[in-house]
């Protein structure tokens, strides 16, 4: 269809074009398509828009959301209004399209081959689509499901046809086995690597306690309660995690649980060398304290290219803030920084922002108390 806006172009395919259908831009300017909704059993669905990235940086330079491997939008506002941060193109793409929206790279870091590393992110994208048709397919609300059940179920969907069932549980969720001795399944970090582990470790351990189909119908009643059931399944949990840990397997669990990779990443401007001292960190060549031993090194004069970068990164502070997830001290602090952030960049404050950002690093994604030395 030919239309000057996307407003006209809602209108263009008449009153029997189906609810559930969309109207997106086309290839060309001026140019829209009308595709009509997909079928499951006797329902509409709105369709699904995937959006390829050349790579997982990309990904997250587009959004400004950093150590992600791929992103699930949702239809509703409550979930998409905080990625007005995103840039104008992506940002007015989200707000085109109603239904929803996977953004996913075709590739990232190694050793995972180009191919590989997208289909296991597309895997647990297309996931949480699946659980989003379930919750509407039960009458229950997919923006209220808990973050570990939504991530758990995504999880333990893109392992699935990887993971033989043979290995010790302990093996394959060595994360969470490691949490499972010093925290439990109600005292997570929101948005942190390693509640996807302990997410899909505890959907593994339902499903092989009632079985995958029991777990499905059984879930709307847990969910009722999801708290008491949380308490009264974690000692059980923990004892399926039971087994000696390998160092190597400690070893990534600090580096998750300082969300190493992802702080790499974001001071890579400022830090040339964080990227790789990180993996070497990864491989046990060097000690964690080496990474933030780095981050207290003098700082590059500023360019206008480096205020860009790290600007755009910063970004990330602000969605923080309006995290539906996190804890309301968290968004407190996000906030503070992001705002701080904003006036230092007017002020032209470069060594200030600088620090202001890396210490928000430290604290807001690390999780260290400021001013505190690493253990």
């Amino acid at each position: 269809m030919r239309a000057q806006t996307a407003q006209e172009a809602r209108a263009l395919p008449g009153e029997g074009f189906p609810a559930q259908g969309l109207v997106v831009p086309g290839p060309k300017p001026e140019t829209f398509w009308a595709i009509p909704p997909l079928r499951f059993r006797d329902r509409e669905l709105q369709p699904l828009t995937l959006v390829v990235f050349p790579s997982d940086e990309a990904l997250e330079e587009s959004l400004g959301v950093y150590g992600v491997s791929g992103v699930f939008i949702p239809p509703g506002e409550r979930w998409r209004k905080p990625l007005a941060l995103a840039d104008p193109w992506i940002w007015q793409l989200i707000q085109s399209v109603p239904g929803p929206i996977l953004l996913v790279p075709r590739e990232g870091l190694p050793p995972l081959s180009p191919r590989d590393y997208f289909l296991l992110a597309l895997s647990h994208e297309m996931a949480h689509w699946a659980t989003l048709v379930w919750a509407e397919e039960q009458g229950l609300d997919f923006h209220t499901l808990p973050l570990l059940l939504i991530e758990g179920l995504a999880e333990y969907t893109r392992r699935g046809s990887v993971v033989p069932p043979h290995i010790p549980p302990f093996q394959v969720y060595f994360l969470a086995a490691a949490w499972a001795r010093e925290g439990g399944l109600r005292d997570l970090p929101p948005r942190s690597t390693v509640l996807y582990d302990v997410g899909a470790s505890l959907v593994d351990f339902l499903s092989r306690k009632y079985s995958w189909a029991s777990l499905l119908n059984r879930l709307p009643a847990w969910l009722a309660a999801w708290e008491e059931h949380l308490a009264r399944w974690e000692e059980e949990w923990r004892a399926w995690l039971a087994g000696e840990l390998s160092p190597e397997a400690r070893r990534l669990y600090a580096v998750a649980q300082q969300e190493l990779l992802t702080c790499a990443r974001l001071v890579l401007p400022l830090f040339p060398k964080a990227g790789d001292l990180a993996l070497d960190i990864l491989a046990g060549r060097r000690e964690i304290q080496a990474f933030w031993d780095l981050l207290e090194g003098p700082l590059p004069p500023p360019t206008p290219e480096l205020w860009e970068k790290l600007a755009r990164r910063a970004r990330l502070f602000g969605y923080l803030a309006q995290d539906l997830y996190g804890a309301e001290g968290k968004r407190a602090l996000a906030s503070q920084v992001w705002a701080e952030l904003s006036k230092l960049r007017e002020q032209g404050a470069w060594e200030e922002y600088a620090r202001r950002f890396l210490e928000g690093v430290r604290t807001l994604i690390a999780g260290i108390p400021a001013r505190q030395t690493v253990p």
